[in-house]
């Protein structure tokens, strides 16, 4: 079985500019509402995003000797448009065949939200662990987890997971 790469989405793969600019995600109030009617709105605005060609193309290289599962705190409601980026966006041989349809991360290359197990609220590193164990329980390693965050970086680290940083980040 071959080795496995998690990939965060929102500001690794995808620049969120244009959906920011119009949601403002960042500003304290829409954080801390944690509003499920606003995030649902800003994660299924994700069409409008540009890919961060860098880390594309980084991630089509290594998906070539591993496998790749996403893993993004995006709402499961934004599944199909997340799905239709990912084919228009990441040119990996035979994403179209890829389980993408659920969030079991025995059988799924997409993790949103709500994977088996773990809640909504749970941190993106939750959600990579969880997906390590599945697919440890498989015979299969882990590689590291590509994300924009490097908070979720070292907080993998401190749960014996590798984590790198992607080389392309968007301008500030």
């Amino acid at each position: 079985m071959r080795p496995y790469l998690t990939c965060d989405l929102d500001l690794t793969l995808c620049d969120t500019a244009v959906r920011d600019a119009a949601m403002d995600p960042f500003n304290p109030a829409n954080l801390a509402a944690a509003d499920p009617a606003f995030w649902e709105d800003y994660h299924s605005r994700c069409g409008s995003d540009t890919p961060l060609a860098g880390n594309v193309r980084l991630l089509v290289d290594l998906a070539g000797w591993c496998e790749v599962v996403f893993v993004s705190n995006r709402s499961d409601g934004a599944r199909g448009a997340t799905i239709s980026w990912l084919i228009a966006n990441v040119p990996i041989p035979g994403l179209v065949g890829w389980p993408l349809e659920n969030n079991d991360p025995a059988t799924s290359r997409l993790i949103l939200h709500t994977p088996v197990g773990v809640k909504m609220a749970d941190p993106v590193e939750e959600k990579v662990a969880k997906v390590v164990r599945v697919v440890a329980a498989r015979g299969a390693g882990h590689v590291f987890h590509l994300d924009d965050q490097a908070a979720v970086i070292g907080r993998l680290a401190a749960r014996g997971l590798a984590g790198r940083l992607p080389e392309e980040r968007r301008p500030a």
